[in-house]
């Protein structure tokens, strides 16, 4: 009986550098990681604000640091494009039934993104300007 070998096809390294969708798609992916890192940082910076305000000071100096300042645009880019194609996918995976047609992807698109916006200035007026 003859054995068979599974297929492996071989590609060469950095193959997907080709093709703008999956650059995007592994720019979503980083900026997934990236999202999930930040968040141990802002955990981070609650550890240092409950030991005290120089440990809190010297973290709040620290992330005022032109390096630190520029990782942290990099990072939000990243983290923009992750948003931006999860609610791209989202609208095109679910449509938006509201009438009798559903509503088309784009629409929809835009529809979560002016949603997201709206619920960004809210909790931006909340921590920084209001109540």
């Amino acid at each position: 009986m003859p054995r068979f070998l599974p297929y492996t096809s071989k590609r060469p390294a950095g193959w997907w550098l080709r093709n703008p969708r999956y650059l995007l798609f592994q720019a979503r992916e980083v900026g997934g990681i990236l999202t999930a890192a930040y968040g141990l940082v802002l955990l981070y910076q609650l550890r240092q604000f409950h030991r005290g305000p120089s440990a809190f000071e010297w973290f709040q100096a620290m992330l005022q640091s032109p390096p630190v300042v520029l990782l942290t645009f990099v990072v939000f880019g990243f983290i923009m494009v992750h948003a931006l194609t999860w609610f791209q996918s989202l609208a095109r995976a679910q449509p938006v039934a509201l009438t009798k047609r559903p509503m088309p992807w784009r629409q929809a698109f835009a529809v979560t993104v002016v949603l997201w916006i709206l619920v960004s200035v809210v909790v931006l007026y909340l921590f920084f300007g209001g109540l």
